[in-house]
């Protein structure tokens, strides 16, 4: 598989925290033999900090929707506060508001 990465500066907005770097122009090239373990992976540089690109092949015949039960078995001492988390496969990230259970 081939890559060709544009030059290009990042979009966050970071600059409170560092200025926003650039990416420079790179071919990547990755064999078949690198998802033997499941997932190909690649380190580039942007600016100063690493990035990283990672490629799987996934099942088209997956669900696209996936549900969830969950059953706590531990007793609960006070309140506990359950946060759900999510990574979807394109790698964008979804969490909810934390549920407070008592007793």
């Amino acid at each position: 598989i081939k890559i060709s990465l544009e030059e290009s500066t990042e979009m966050a907005d970071s600059r409170y925290i560092r200025g926003r770097d650039t990416l420079s122009a790179q071919e990547l090239e990755i064999s078949a033999s690198e998802f033997i373990s499941g997932i190909a992976r690649r380190e580039i540089l942007v600016g100063t900090y690493k990035d990283l690109i990672e490629l799987e092949f996934v099942n088209p015949d997956s669900p696209w929707d996936f549900k969830l039960a969950f059953e706590d078995t531990e007793p609960i001492l006070e309140d506990s506060d359950y946060t759900l988390y999510v990574e979807q496969l394109d790698g964008s990230q979804a969490w909810s508001s934390a549920v407070r259970v008592s007793k």
